[in-house]
C-alpha cells in the first residue's frame, strides 16, 4: 500500500467515525435540549446545539453539587460537649543513660490544659506512662468516652521518638513515640484507635493529632530567607549576643508561668543511643483528621523550657482571631509551622555544632471541611505579639 492510499484509507475511516459521532451525539442532544444555535456562528449546526446542550447539562450539574450555604463546609461544633482532649506527657524515663529527662515539658503541658479548657474540652493528663499504658488508655478512651455527644477529639503525645525502617531498601518508615520503659508505639497506632471502626461515635468528626516528638536525628540547617520587619513583635525574640530566648507570657489555670530564662543548651526529643529496628507498618492518615508533628520525616525536634511547637501551638490558638472563630484551624496550624520555623533556631555552649539548628513542623490533612474554634471564656490571655 502507497502512503497515498494509506492516508485515502484513514481519511475515510477517520471521516466515517465522525459523521457515526456527529448522528449519535445529535440523537442525545434532541432529547436533552430545545435550544437552538445563534445564526452568526460558524460551526457546523449539529456541533453548537451539542455543545450548548452539554455545556447546559454540565452547569446544572455543577450548581446541583455547590453547597447552598457555607454552613455545609464547615464542622459542626453543635453537640453538648466540645470533646476529649487526652495528653500523654512522658518526662522521666526509666533508662536515663539513653533516654535524658524531657525537660520543660510540663510548661507544654500546662500551656496545653490552659488552651483546651478555654474551648471547652475535657481535658486529660496522663504522665509518665509505659507503651503498653499509652495502648491501654487511648483505648479507653475511644471507647469509654461518651463521643456521640462530643464535637471533636484532641490527642497529644510528648515523648521521646524516633524513626525505624522496615525495609530501608524500599524506602519504608515509620515512627516511633517511647514509652518511659523504652518500649515504643507508632503513631499510625495511636491515629488507628480513633478511626471510624474503633471509635464509630467519631464518624464525621474532626479528630486532631498533635506529636512533640523526634522522627530522626538529621539536622536542619535551615535558609537564609528576606523578611519584612514590622513593629509588631514575634512573641519569640532570639538575641544572639546574650543566647535569652523570650517567650511570651504562657497561662495556666491558676495564672502566668515565667518561662522566659538564660539557656544554655537546647534539647532534642531524641534518644541519641542506638534504635533496634523493629517491622511495624508505616503510618496512615485517617479520613476527618489532622495530624501535625513537630518536625519532618528524619529530623529531631527541639525544646527549652517547653518545646518550639508546642508553645508555638497555644501562642497561635489562644491569639483573639482564632478563639473568637476568624480562623480556620488549617489557617492557624500554618501559622504555627512558619513561626516555629522563622523565629527559632538551637543554641549550645558545649555542642557548637548543634547551634543555630532550625525546625519545620509538617501538617498532614484529610479534614473535608474547616474546623472554627470558639473560647468557651471572654478573656483572653495575654501573650506578646499578634500572629494571626
Amino acid at each position: 500500500m502507497t502512503f497515498e492510499q494509506f492516508k485515502l484509507l484513514f481519511a475515510t475511516d477517520t471521516d466515517g467515525f465522525r459523521e457515526k459521532m456527529k448522528s449519535t451525539l445529535k440523537k442525545i442532544s434532541c432529547t436533552s435540549s430545545t435550544l437552538s444555535p445563534t445564526s452568526s456562528s460558524s460551526e457546523p449546526f449539529d456541533f453548537v446545539d451539542i455543545r450548548t446542550a452539554l455545556t447546559t447539562s454540565v452547569a446544572q450539574q455543577k450548581a446541583q453539587n455547590v453547597s447552598p450555604s457555607l454552613e455545609n463546609d464547615v464542622y459542626s461544633f453543635t453537640h453538648l460537649k466540645t470533646g476529649l482532649a487526652i495528653i500523654i506527657n512522658n518526662v522521666n524515663f526509666t533508662d536515663p543513660e539513653h533516654f535524658e529527662t524531657r525537660t520543660g515539658s510540663d510548661f507544654d503541658v500546662a500551656s496545653l490544659q490552659n488552651t483546651f479548657n478555654n474551648f471547652g474540652f475535657e481535658v486529660q493528663t496522663h504522665t509518665d506512662v509505659t507503651a503498653s499504658r499509652i495502648t491501654w488508655l487511648l483505648t479507653q478512651a475511644a471507647k469509654e468516652y461518651d463521643h456521640a455527644q462530643a464535637d471533636c477529639l484532641v490527642c497529644v503525645v510528648l515523648t521521646h521518638g524516633y524513626e525505624s525502617w522496615v525495609d530501608k531498601d524500599c524506602r519504608k518508615r515509620f515512627d516511633l513515640l517511647f514509652g518511659v520503659d523504652g518500649n515504643s508505639i507508632t503513631s499510625k497506632a495511636v491515629v488507628e484507635l480513633f478511626n471510624d471502626i474503633h471509635c464509630p461515635h467519631l464518624k464525621g468528626k474532626p479528630r486532631l493529632f498533635f506529636f512533640q516528638a523526634c522522627r530522626g536525628s538529621r539536622l536542619d540547617d535551615g535558609q537564609i530567607i528576606e523578611v519584612a520587619y514590622t513593629q509588631r513583635g514575634t512573641g519569640v525574640l532570639i538575641n544572639s549576643a546574650s543566647s535569652l530566648l523570650q517567650y511570651g507570657t504562657t497561662y495556666n489555670s491558676t495564672g502566668p508561668i515565667n518561662v522566659s530564662s538564660k539557656i544554655s543548651r537546647t534539647k532534642s526529643d531524641l534518644p541519641w543511643s542506638h534504635v533496634r529496628k523493629m517491622p511495624i507498618d508505616t503510618a496512615v492518615l485517617y479520613k476527618d483528621s489532622i495530624v501535625m508533628y513537630a518536625t519532618p520525616p528524619g529530623f529531631p525536634s527541639w525544646r527549652r523550657e517547653g518545646s518550639w511547637f508546642i508553645q508555638s501551638l497555644c501562642q497561635v490558638l489562644d491569639s483573639p482571631r482564632v478563639g473568637s472563630g476568624q480562623v480556620s484551624l488549617l489557617n492557624a496550624l500554618t501559622q504555627v509551622s512558619g513561626l516555629v520555623a522563622r523565629n527559632y533556631e538551637t543554641y549550645s555552649e558545649e555542642e557548637p555544632s548543634l547551634c543555630k539548628k532550625k525546625q519545620q513542623p509538617v501538617i498532614y490533612s484529610s479534614l473535608v471541611k474547616d474546623v472554627f474554634f470558639k473560647r468557651k471564656t471572654t478573656a483572653f490571655p495575654k501573650r506578646i505579639g499578634t500572629f494571626v
